[in-house]
């Protein structure tokens, strides 16, 4: 029997903030609360899509 091979480890998951305007951060805690997400979820998603769109 052979070992399995260990799963390459998740991307980890760090700190990362700045700041908004605070009628931004309100919308994002509203659509986050609208789709039953948490707002890190909602602002990652946001990243990636920004980044994608830019082919970065």
């Amino acid at each position: 029997m052979t070992p399995a091979m260990p799963e390459a480890p998740a991307d980890p998951i760090v700190q990362f903030g700045g700041r908004i305007p605070s009628s931004l951060r309100r919308r994002v805690k509203i659509a986050a609360a609208a789709m039953d997400k948490d707002v890190a979820e909602v602002l990652r998603e946001a990243l990636e899509e920004y980044l994608t769109r830019r082919n970065i």
